[in-house]
């Protein structure tokens, strides 16, 4: 045992033998909440097997499973669950689920001490920041034959009314490291579509150790435009694909970098859906606007719309888009949209994605500042939305489109 918190500090010690004929050899183990370790044995490679639980000084028998006097413990697997559980699974169809009867370690605890007041249902890239959000260890292990780590940050949102929780994915993390002590650390997280609104908790969980619950109230969320049917050009590739000039996004042979721009734009946690990528120049994900008609679904409660947008072979100033609300009312708006490798800053547009190359179609990159740019249309939120008009605009290119509050 190797000592840090004692009189032999910094020093190896030994520690409790296992019983004749068991050792974890090839085995998994895993920390429980508690600090304690639970460990899969067996003779070597041969059965039976047995569980013990370490907790520092005692080496105790524990969990009995229906296969374990006739399987060894290299067959085993553990993974730490959010609840603080063990997972264990053999290679069976079975799964099996271990609790430990001790409460977990609360000075092993995150702690929260920045997180957002209110977020929006399908919000995206949100921070969260304060202490030990990877835990101390990284939860499970099998030597070099599985990895099963735990050591990042998991959101746990519960709604105060109903009890209904559901996980936010994390991303970003500030850090992987373990046992991170008092330095502050952080993670970003984006807020599912199945999340209920109202007043709620959040939560940090490491390694199935939850945070004190901090007051996040939940609104409803921006909904992503469905474009696919209006897409005709094809703006977006993987690095290295081929494609005709006809096929690109300009016609001219450059579209943007697929690999740069992933599947979803984050936009001041406005998430901003790209259509399907297009190696084989099948699919397009991009308007060519020619007077079309986007369907806006016929939703209320909506005070803006997001687009993502460009133009291609020069600037296009001065495009009318003309909304109509299901009463029968209409609302236009005049947007100039700049050209992908040359910002005109003109008003209401923003850089959202700034790339430093594009693909070409004979699969090299055309290194250059690339952009992809934001606009805003404020919308009446006592309607609800019918479609929009697009312009008849050869150089212009949309790629996204999403409604917020």
């Amino acid at each position: 045992i190797y000592n840090t918190h004692s009189t032999a500090t910094n020093k190896w010690s030994a520690g409790p033998s296992f019983p004749a004929n068991f050792f974890p050899f090839d085995a998994p183990a895993a920390i429980l909440p508690s600090g304690n370790v639970l460990v899969m044995a067996s003779n070597n490679f041969a059965a039976p097997s047995q569980f013990f639980e370490f907790d520092g000084t005692n080496l105790s028998p524990t969990a009995v499973l229906p296969r374990q006097g006739s399987e060894p413990a290299f067959v085993g697997s553990m993974l730490v669950l959010p609840t603080g559980q063990i997972m264990f699974t053999d290679e069976s169809q079975d799964v099996e689920v271990f609790t430990s009867s001790d409460p977990f370690n609360p000075a092993w605890a995150p702690t929260i001490s920045s997180s957002p007041g209110t977020v929006m249902i399908g919000g995206t890239s949100y921070s969260v920041s304060g202490t030990q959000f990877n835990g101390l260890t990284q939860g499970a292990m099998y030597g070099d034959d599985a990895q099963m780590a735990t050591n990042f940050p998991l959101v746990l949102i519960t709604n105060n009314a109903t009890g209904d929780a559901v996980f936010a994915r994390t991303h970003n993390h500030s850090t992987m490291a373990v046992a991170t002590g008092t330095a502050t650390v952080s993670t970003k997280f984006d807020v599912p579509f199945s999340a209920e609104t109202g007043p709620s908790t959040l939560q940090v969980i490491a390694n199935g150790i939850p945070s004190s619950p901090v007051n996040v109230n939940v609104v409803s969320g921006p909904f992503p435009v469905d474009l696919s049917g209006n897409f005709n050009v094809t703006g977006m590739y993987w690095d290295t694909s081929t494609f005709s000039a006809s096929g690109s996004l300009d016609g001219i042979g450059h579209s943007y970098s697929e690999n740069l721009l992933g599947s979803l734009v984050s936009w001041n946690n406005i998430p901003l859906f790209l259509g399907p990528p297009d190696p084989d120049s099948s699919l397009p994900n991009a308007i060519q606007p020619n007077g079309d008609f986007v369907d806006l679904g016929a939703f209320g409660g909506f005070s803006q719309l997001r687009m993502l947008a460009t133009s291609v072979d020069g600037n296009s100033p001065g495009q009318t888009f003309t909304l109509n609300y299901t009463d029968g009312t209409t609302a236009s708006f005049t947007q100039s949209f700049s050209n992908w490798t040359a910002a005109q800053n003109y008003s209401g547009e923003t850089k959202v994605v700034t790339m430093p190359y594009r693909d070409k179609g004979d699969g090299t990159k055309s290194t250059g500042t690339t952009y992809l740019y934001g606009y805003t249309f404020h919308l009446d939120s006592t309607k609800s939305l019918n479609f929009m008009i697009l312009p008849v605009a050869k150089n212009l290119r949309i790629l996204a489109m999403t409604v917020a509050p």
